[in-house]
């Protein structure tokens, strides 16, 4: 049995596509760099891999690299793609920019529940 859970970074503006390889695939551990590893040269807002799919038990070590980065793990439908919850997000860094930091993101799973309202975090 796998668990998946939707994982965001506050304040992560980019990430790379996942291979269809790695979406199937299923890990009991994994290793994942938040932020580019130091000393950090450009893009530093990314997570590596950005998608993991772990064993249900399993674990992630997760290495936080440079100041500004938070860690928030979010519990998502078991058929939640990365396409639910890319759709409620800003994912062009030329229209969002850093403004898109400040804006109110919320965030539905497969079922269409809602998983993450930045709002409520800021209250």
């Amino acid at each position: 049995m796998s668990a998946m859970v939707l994982t965001l970074g506050v304040g992560v503006a980019r990430t790379g596509a996942a291979t269809d390889d790695a979406k199937r695939q299923s890990t009991l551990d994994a290793t994942v760099q938040f932020g580019a590893p130091q000393p950090q040269t450009p893009p530093v807002n990314v997570v590596v891999p950005d998608e993991v799919t772990i064993t249900k038990g399993g674990t992630v070590t997760w290495i936080v690299n440079g100041a500004g980065h938070g860690i928030g793990i979010y519990k998502v439908s078991n058929h939640t793609t990365r396409d639910d919850v890319a759709e409620d997000l800003c994912l062009d860094p030329a229209v969002c920019g850093a403004a898109a930091a400040n804006l109110q993101y919320v965030i539905t799973d497969g079922k269409g529940d809602v998983v993450l309202d930045t709002e409520r975090i800021r209250r």
